[in-house]
């Protein structure tokens, strides 16, 4: 990981969004966030992945629409932290 290209961004921006083909639980999401409190940047962040439970086969596009995998899904949480932190 670019620390120092995430801690840049991380302290330019509102909110800090992570996508990852991969659960959530101790993926990229949580190393970006251990990363930024360690540094004591409190920028919000946003992960997109995998919820930690037993996932279903099938197709994939299917299966990311159903668990919010998705770039409409990841637009309306990024977006909804974005209000969230400007209220």
């Amino acid at each position: 990981m670019d620390t120092g290209t995430l801690e840049f961004f991380a302290r330019s921006v509102e909110v800090v969004c992570t996508i990852e083909d991969h659960v959530l639980h101790n993926g990229f999401g949580c190393a970006v966030m251990e990363h930024l409190h360690s540094q004591m940047i409190n920028t919000p962040v946003v992960r997109i992945g995998w919820p930690d439970q037993f996932i279903e086969h099938g197709a994939v596009p299917i299966l990311r629409k159903k668990h919010g995998i998705t770039a409409d899904a990841l637009v309306e949480k990024f977006c909804r932290c974005c209000v969230k932190s400007r209220t």
